[in-house]
């Protein structure tokens, strides 16, 4: 959301933000990143589409059957590394 151009309206940022994460990653999220970023990101994929269903499931019943600790911490690594594409400095 912080890179999207600060001209969009309002009603359009709510859609985007709204929006289907896995259509948005798979198709915008490349054209925002280098290529390294884009490799690091398709390594992420099929962890990341994990933690979306784990997610939606929580959400529209309220539990997940057979969730592990391996599972909560695969997420978690999916998610550190996310923030990390987006904030890390290039060395200088």
């Amino acid at each position: 959301m912080q890179r999207l151009p600060s001209t969009l309206k309002e009603a359009l940022r709510n859609y985007i933000g709204e929006a289907n994460v896995r259509r948005i990653a798979s198709h915008f999220f490349p054209e925002m990143l280098t290529l390294e970023e884009q490799k690091r990101l398709k390594g992420l994929i099929s962890s990341l589409h994990r933690l979306l269903d784990a997610r939606n499931t929580i959400l529209h019943s309220g539990h997940k059957e057979n969730l592990t600790l391996d599972d909560c911490k695969e997420s978690l690594d999916v998610a550190r590394e996310l923030i990390l594409i987006e904030h890390e400095q290039p060395e200088v």
